[in-house]
């Protein structure tokens, strides 16, 4: 007889969707397999782009997903948790208070999300050009608070580019990892 819980769909799919979004983020920031030449300029710049890639990731694999709502949550609660607590210095430029990076947290995700389903009626109805530029300024807005310029659509076309490519793979990924 096992005395070990088997894990529920659901925290499969939050361990699943974790799992990529981190993916996508290590692989992208400075250092990273990609090594796309963001300009991190925010004391949470770090922690919006993990949220930007949590978002690509909800939105890829949302038709895979029986709550995408509630797996949005739960990993938002997660990577919230391990990004105020165990890895500060690696998501912000001080000391953080839990709930405030909760309540910035919850607010960054909404915002992406929403952009996000802008997106996919954009990509639906044939306006790529518009749909890139929509990924370039939800990037762009986890480094800087300035309007997206010229030289940044230029410095972050590769990786708008890779993420609009990663999406399908996101979803791929998913099913495997959510079994």
């Amino acid at each position: 007889m096992s005395w070990f819980s088997r894990k529920s769909p659901q925290q499969k799919q939050v361990d699943a969707a974790i799992k990529i979004a981190t993916n996508q983020y290590l692989r992208t920031i400075p250092g990273g397999a990609d090594d796309i030449p963001m300009q991190f300029g925010l004391p949470d710049s770090r922690y919006r782009y993990l949220l930007f890639c949590l978002s690509a990731t909800i939105t890829a694999c949302a038709p895979e997903m029986k709550d995408p709502d509630a797996v949005a949550n739960d990993c938002l609660r997660a990577l919230t948790l391990i990004a105020a607590t165990e890895h500060v210095k690696d998501f912000f430029d001080g000391p953080v208070s839990l709930q405030d990076v909760a309540n910035n947290g919850a607010a960054y995700l909404e915002a992406f999300l929403s952009d996000w389903s802008r997106y996919v009626d954009l990509d639906r109805e044939g306006g790529a050009s518009e749909a890139g530029a929509l990924i370039c300024s939800m990037i762009h807005s986890t480094e800087s608070t300035e309007p997206v310029g010229t030289a940044d659509e230029e410095r972050l076309k590769i990786l708008v580019f890779h993420t609009s490519m990663r999406l399908s793979l996101m979803q791929t990924s998913f099913v495997t990892l959510a079994k």
